[in-house]
């Protein structure tokens, strides 16, 4: 019996990770030009590695997405010569981390080697397939940096138990170099530890102090090579550029759309037509809030019933997962009522917060149900990989005509401006 569960599951993870392929690389050739957040980013991580230099026609030196966000792309483009290799690089090495992360995660949850690379691979075939896919799930092949960095934290939560001062130098590459607006999450992560040490506060002060250290690593290491490859002038430069940048962001204020904290406000910049969110589908505004405000809830339900001694979990887990539902709220409040023009991007680190969140409990719930659930997950594989089937069936893996991502095999050409490309 235990062979043909084994049998079973490793024909799971090969037909749903192909399937996954086959829509990937449909979204990698047919996904239409991406504003110039894209083709920006892959010039900036190009220019790196070829020449030291992270700067890019739109933004300068200066960078919204980093070097640990984007370095896939420059492998793909190195590679083939073509937004279209970049693009697959960055969708396989995403594919790859999320992989290694959810191996890790099970595993020390106390799956299986099989069940623990199993896991992973389908929830990976659910968040990616239409109608229950990720809102904005195909961001990373857009190389904006947001599933990268949130990987990344992902590595530095697992580390942080054995590990924390190695854990502070994924943190500070997922903020210095991957997504500045993803701190909260970073600061929601590291208050969680210290908070459920019960540390005096001579301890808690140098401990933050270290951590701090640690942090700013990744920093330092950046502002000694932009010394080193430039002069001090380039390190005040980068400073300007970036302050610049996050000052004049159209997130926080646009004239016109109202902002509070009020239902009425609400109720306007929900029904605004400048605002993304009325022209959502009705299935990707419930995800949005199930991910977001449902991962508050679940993590409500999850910490009483470790209270209650029902599930089991550790007391740095509980205070992690208790102040990263705090930091959904907060993202989710200043995506609701502030960010001006609610961008679903902007709203991702909430997103993949509870996405993760659900996993977690979800992980928890399983490992101590007394009732035998493995027949309920062999059936919802089977559901996923028909699911993923029907999509795949919808589309051919490559488009005949030339599509965007093909045909742009020059940075810094009118065939990859996404403003003029026809």
């Amino acid at each position: 019996m235990k062979s043909l569960s084994t049998c079973f599951l490793i024909l799971v993870i090969i037909v749903s990770s192909l399937l996954s392929w086959h829509n990937m690389i449909y979204q990698v050739d047919t996904l239409s030009p991406f504003y110039t957040d894209e083709v920006a980013n892959v010039q900036a991580i190009v220019s790196f590695l070829s020449k030291g230099a992270y700067i890019s026609d739109r933004y300068g030196p200066l960078y919204s997405s980093g070097i640990a966000a984007t370095w896939p792309s420059a492998i793909g483009w190195f590679i083939g010569h073509s937004l279209f290799a970049s693009r697959l690089a960055a969708a396989f090495f995403c594919w790859l981390l999320a992989l290694v992360l959810g191996y890790w995660f099970f595993r020390r949850n106390g799956y299986g080697p099989i069940e623990s690379i199993a896991a992973p691979v389908c929830i990976w075939g659910l968040s990616i397939t239409a109608p229950l896919a990720i809102p904005y799930w195909f961001g990373f092949m857009y190389t904006l940096g947001e599933l990268n960095t949130v990987i990344l934290i992902g590595f530095g939560i697992l580390l942080l138990s054995r590990h924390p001062l190695l854990s502070m130098i994924f943190f500070g590459l997922a903020f210095w170099h991957g997504k500045f607006s993803f701190f909260l999450l970073v600061t929601a992560v590291v208050l969680g530890d210290i908070l459920s040490q019960r540390l005096s506060m001579q301890r808690i002060m140098h401990r933050l102090l270290k951590y701090g250290i640690f942090f700013s690593m990744p920093l330092i290491i950046w502002l000694v090579w932009l010394c080193l490859r430039f002069d001090l002038a380039m390190i005040k430069q980068w400073f300007a550029y970036t302050w610049q940048w996050v000052d004049h962001n159209p997130s926080f204020y646009v004239e016109g759309i109202p902002s509070g904290f009020s239902w009425d406000v609400l109720k306007q910049r929900l029904s605004s037509p400048y605002c993304e969110w009325a022209g959502y589908t009705l299935g990707t505004k419930i995800k949005d809030l199930f991910l977001t405000l449902g991962a508050i809830g679940v993590t409500f339900v999850g910490l009483n019933l470790a209270k209650r001694k029902i599930i089991t979990i550790s007391e740095r887990e509980k205070w992690i997962s208790a102040m990263l539902a705090f930091s959904i709220l907060f993202y989710s409040s200043f995506y609701f009522f502030i960010h001006s023009v609610m961008w679903q991007r902007h709203l991702q680190a909430a997103v993949y917060a509870g996405f993760g969140l659900f996993i977690f409990w979800g992980s928890k719930w399983a490992r101590s149900c007394s009732y035998n659930l493995r027949w309920f997950f062999y059936a919802a594989a089977v559901l996923l990989i028909v699911l993923q089937a029907v999509s795949s069936a919808k589309h051919p893996i490559f488009q005949h005509q030339i599509t965007y991502s093909r045909s742009c095999t020059d940075l810094y050409s009118s065939k990859c401006d996404p403003t003029i490309y026809k």
